[in-house]
């Protein structure tokens, strides 16, 4: 059907029908739908609208930013300072409750690798700041520290994973991020429903996987202090990667580099697919890299990633330009 008959028969079925208000809303919204030209698999003008109708908002590490909302959130996952870092649902436990569940559950992992249970203890680092040392696999000089405080309505879950000795150190550790964080705030290194206040620092690494019934891509966002990569490009592993994916038979190419400014940080970005012969899908590799300032917490070195597969690389293309378009950094 033509656009004018779909609208000579939109407005016809509207108002003889005499329509509400907010059915006539919907109507609207549905005939914009419908007069999209797009043959893509997502609909362009979804992408180019950045508006709450289309798009989602989403917070991740020290960036803010929209997606489109058939793209649903299945996981993430975040670090700072080296340490993992989440919130967790008590489910309507109490966290005495909760933190004995997961202390038998440490155990059997701890006991599971060939330890002896003697080398496994547990503690508070504060009252109701519990934390419990054990080890999750044969390797006696590694151990693991996990700790939980209760915040809000949610509990806060370190873990960190270093040398049999450092205990100490490590419960300093994690207790850094704990003594940091705040619920229900807009600033700072964001990991759910509340953020961590301290400034930018050394790893903070994130990592989020979306997908939807056409395609899925994992988004991380890497944030370190000047320096820590050396002034690398986003292409800096490209070389490693043809190397390791020629023997598969796998063909990668450079689809483009270039400069793009992002949150007012000029920066470089390039694009990568992978080619097999056996697949129909583009996997694909975006990736943009800020080379930060010196002296500047809150320009620090940022490293975006977007990899993935899709059916369609045009559609990646869409979502990496609209992801990059809306990000804005947070304080």
């Amino acid at each position: 059907m033509k656009k004018n008959g779909v609208l000579k028969l939109f407005f016809s079925q509207t108002f003889s029908k005499g329509k509400s208000l907010h059915a006539l809303i919907k109507r609207v919204l549905l005939l914009l739908l419908l007069l999209t030209e797009s043959n893509s698999v997502l609909s362009t003008n979804a992408f180019n609208y950045q508006g709450d109708f289309f798009m989602e908002k989403y917070s991740q590490g020290r960036l803010d930013y929209v997606l489109p909302k058939n793209f649903k959130q299945k996981g993430r996952d975040q670090s700072i300072y080296s340490v993992k870092v989440k919130e967790i649902s008590l489910n309507n436990k109490s966290l005495l409750e909760d933190w004995t569940n997961r202390v038998e559950q440490f155990r059997l992992k701890h006991l599971a690798s060939g330890n002896n249970i003697d080398t496994m203890s547990v503690g508070e680092i504060l009252p109701g700041f519990y934390y419990a040392f054990y080890h999750e696999d044969d390797d006696l000089d590694v151990i693991t520290v996990e700790a939980h405080k209760l915040i809000g309505d949610n509990v806060l879950c370190l873990k960190y994973t270093g040398m049999v000795g450092k205990e100490k150190n490590m419960l300093r550790q994690v207790s850094g991020p704990a003594e940091g964080y705040r619920p229900n705030i807009n600033r700072g290194f964001n990991i759910g429903e509340g953020s961590l206040t301290s400034g930018p620092s050394i790893n903070e690494m994130t990592f989020a996987v979306f997908e939807d019934d056409r395609g899925m891509f994992e988004l991380s966002i890497r944030t370190d202090t000047v320096g820590s990569y050396l002034n690398k490009g986003p292409l800096d592993n490209i070389a490693y990667e043809i190397e390791g994916l020629r023997i598969e038979g796998i063909v990668l190419k450079v689809e483009q580099k270039g400069e793009r400014v992002v949150a007012g940080f000029p920066g470089e970005e390039g694009l990568v697919t992978f080619e097999n012969p056996k697949e129909k899908e583009a996997n694909f590799k975006f990736t943009w890299f800020y080379t930060g300032e010196t002296a500047k917490a809150y320009k620090p070195e940022i490293r975006i990633k977007l990899i993935g597969k899709l059916d369609d690389l045009e559609v990646a293309k869409k979502v990496w330009t609209n992801l990059m378009n809306s990000i804005t950094m947070r304080k």
